[in-house]
């Protein structure tokens, strides 16, 4: 199996924009394509549930904003996640009197 050979920031900018019609132009969007990185930058939200669903973006904005709110809520999923091993594990010490009669975090 070959290594995958991956286009330079410039090539892809010079792809989303012939390719996809995404306007994205100048070295704050190459930036900021470079912080994302190129998977999530642009290969991970070209289209949602299958590549025929194509989601059509106009601007590197629009993108830049999905990959922003996405990473948002891994954030909250982390935080939802805690939540959810946390309760089980307060009421157990509670049930068991081992939390000193409080539900609050086990010391």
């Amino acid at each position: 199996m070959s290594t995958p050979t991956y286009k330079s920031l410039n090539a892809l900018m010079r792809h989303m924009r012939s390719s996809a019609g995404i306007d994205v132009r100048g070295s704050a969007h190459k930036r900021a394509l470079a912080h994302m990185g190129y998977v999530h930058g642009y290969k991970g939200y070209r289209f949602s549930g299958s590549p025929s669903r194509r989601i059509p973006y106009a601007r590197f904005d629009e993108l830049a904003a999905v990959v922003s709110f996405d990473s948002g809520l891994g954030a909250v999923r982390g935080h939802y996640a805690r939540a959810l091993r946390a309760v089980p594990r307060a009421a157990l010490l509670w049930c068991t009197g081992e939390s000193g009669g409080e539900l609050g975090a086990p010391a």
